[in-house]
């Protein structure tokens, strides 16, 4: 060593007892000088580290960790001299109690993001089956739709908010037609597919605000926070999507259709079980009326006594409860002698049951229904006023303009023949269309005051077919008219008293009648 001492050597007291170690290395990397911990941390056998490199990365101005001899060593490196000669002094960390602490810290930390991770999912899972427990407990396990214990629940509920802070709400009951013939005929297997295709159907043309749900074995119940006018479309295009819908169950198509009853809250209700009451005799009403169709709860409905030849409905009522044990061909025969026996007692109608049968079917045919419709709506036109061989013959034959009890007496007649031909079971599809073939396509009409899609589309084309014969035949207190002063009438009525597809169906098939005259 010189005469002027380094940096390290004036230090190397303190380097020698310095707890870490201290190694100092010249240019060349070999080792100049090792304080005992170095060489404990670095020697092997007891041999010195001086005239050897240090076996560790010497890195001036940066801090590298190296593991040695089972331990791990912070190492830092800074230039330095020693004696005359640069080189770079290296110091010696023993963070090896660091490390396992941080290790175990890491291992903890770990072992508690563990148990944390597993008690999320724990509790995800627990959350998500009391999700699926409380689903469970308020919907049908077939259909998916809400039970009917949720529907009280929640029907009351929506009531009383009504009740208490105004708004609308109303009700709609669905009942599938029939049902229980599916059932005998397929089996019950076919009634839960019946079932569960409805289901998918009501929730795919509901609201997400919208409750549908269960009401019984086929019945169902859906309220919405909506005006009855609302709900009204809402039920017709429900209606009009079950009935277009084609059923396929086991390779064989099912038409399904079903009677809707609609009722919404009025003031003085008292609690929702009389809305739900009003919305299953709407129900019935439509079962009543035919099956197939909507009807809307009214308040004061006409129900009153019809008086009429008592006799005379009571012996027709019996000869048709022989028929309906015949065959369909003596079935027809006589039907037609019951057409000419009701058309003889208005001379001035004379075969008007048959031109309205007829003139049906060119509007039936022309509106692309199936021959079985076509069939339907025909026999429907032969007996659509049947009800009249109850009204008195005086009414039917008197030239002045009848009376106002005359003429309330005379627009009895379809529900006289409804009357008449209920307990015939084969006449079910067109009782409803005899029934309603006076209503008006803008709710005016009788005797329910029936509109738009309300009134069976078959009733829409008899109400057509019926008013040009009448018109173009004459009255015993209107005089005919021609074809084309007839077609003016019905296009005028276009959209109030008639439906205007029909209308405008027939009115081609009258100008296409006329071109071919014409040729």
């Amino acid at each position: 060593m010189n005469s002027n001492p380094s940096d390290g050597q004036r230090l190397l007291p303190q380097l020698l007892g310095h707890p870490d170690g201290i190694v100092v290395v010249d240019k060349a990397g070999i080792v100049r000088f090792a304080n005992p911990s170095a060489q404990l941390f670095l020697g092997q056998g007891g041999e010195s580290l001086e005239g050897k490199t240090p076996g560790v990365p010497v890195l001036p101005g940066e801090t590298v960790e190296h593991e040695a001899g089972g331990r791990t060593l912070e190492v830092r490196a800074v230039p330095t001299t020693w004696g005359s000669d640069s080189g770079t002094l290296v110091t010696l960390h023993d963070i090896t109690q660091r490390e396992l602490a941080d290790r175990q810290l890491a291992d903890a930390l770990s072992d508690l993001r563990l148990a944390l991770a597993s008690e999320k999912v724990l509790l995800d899972e627990l959350d998500k089956k009391n999700k699926e427990l409380t689903e469970l407990s308020i919907t049908d396990a077939l259909t998916g739709l809400y039970n009917r214990r949720f529907i009280q629940e929640r029907f009351e509920f929506e009531f009383k908010r009504v009740k208490r802070y105004g708004g609308t709400l109303s009700c709609m009951m669905i009942d599938i037609d029939h049902f229980k013939a599916f059932n005998d005929t397929y089996g019950h297997r076919c009634g839960d597919f019946v079932l569960q295709e409805l289901s998918a159907l009501f929730r795919s043309h509901s609201r997400e605000v919208d409750i549908c749900g269960g009401y019984g074995g086929e019945e169902f119940l859906i309220l919405a926070s909506v005006a009855l006018d609302y709900s009204l479309q809402y039920a017709a295009k429900l209606h009009a999507a079950i009935d277009g819908h084609v059923f396929v169950f086991e390779g064989r198509s099912l038409h399904v259709t079903v009677s809707i009853g609609l009722a919404d809250v009025r003031p003085g209700m008292k609690d929702h079980r009389e809305l739900i009451d009003r919305a299953d005799r709407a129900l019935y009403q439509a079962k009543e009326d035919g099956r197939n169709l909507i009807r809307v709860w009214k308040e004061n409905p006409d129900r009153g006594d019809i008086p009429v030849d008592h006799v005379s409905v009571q012996e027709l009522k019996k000869d048709l409860a022989r028929l309906s044990s015949r065959m369909w061909v003596t079935y027809m025969e006589y039907t037609n002698a019951l057409v000419k026996a009701v058309d003889a007692k208005d001379p001035f109608t004379r075969e008007h049951s048959q031109n309205v049968s007829a003139t049906s079917v060119e509007i039936a045919r022309g509106m692309g229904l199936s021959d079985v419709e076509v069939e339907v709506i025909k026999c429907a036109g032969l007996l659509h006023d049947v009800g009249k061989i109850a009204v008195n013959r005086e009414i039917l034959v008197k030239k002045e303009p009848l009376t106002a009890e005359e003429y309330a007496l005379l627009r009895k007649h379809p529900v006289i023949g409804v009357g008449i031909l209920r307990d015939i079971r084969f006449l079910e599809k067109e009782i409803p269309l005899i029934l309603y073939h006076h209503e008006r396509f803008d709710g005016k009409g009788y005797p329910h005051g029936l509109k738009g899609r309300e009134i069976p589309f078959g009733a829409r084309i008899l109400a057509v077919a019926d008013a040009f014969d009448a018109m173009t035949s004459g009255r015993g207190y209107k005089d005919k008219v021609s074809t084309e002063k007839a077609i003016g009438e019905l296009v005028r009525g276009s959209g109030t008293q008639f439906a205007p597809d029909v209308v405008e169906v027939f009115v081609k098939i009258l100008e296409k009648k006329r071109h071919a005259a014409e040729q």
